[in-house]
């Protein structure tokens, strides 16, 4: 625990204290580096994961407007030939 100044009134606080009990002024708590380090990877890994889902997403779409236009198709081609059959 080490003691520190405060930026708004100048007082003593220690670091580990969340505001000034001088002036109220919140201390911001200092990361350390491997802890940024670790924030941004896990925000890149949630990026990454989210481009992943909706590429899956994508391609379950394309893969039911296929399947969609190929049942349109085969009824249309059914009720044609039915047709071409009456006559």
């Amino acid at each position: 625990m080490a003691l520190i100044s405060c930026p708004e009134c100048a007082g003593v606080v220690s670091d580990k204290a969340p505001n000034c009990p001088h002036c109220g002024f919140i201390i911001e708590q200092q990361i350390s580096a491997e802890e940024e380090v670790e924030i941004i990877r896990a925000e890149e890994k949630a990026e990454k994961d989210r481009k992943k889902e909706e590429a899956i997403k994508k391609a379950e779409r394309k893969t039911t407007l296929f399947g969609l236009i190929l049942l349109i198709i085969s009824i249309s081609v059914i009720i044609i030939s039915m047709f071409a059959a009456t006559r």
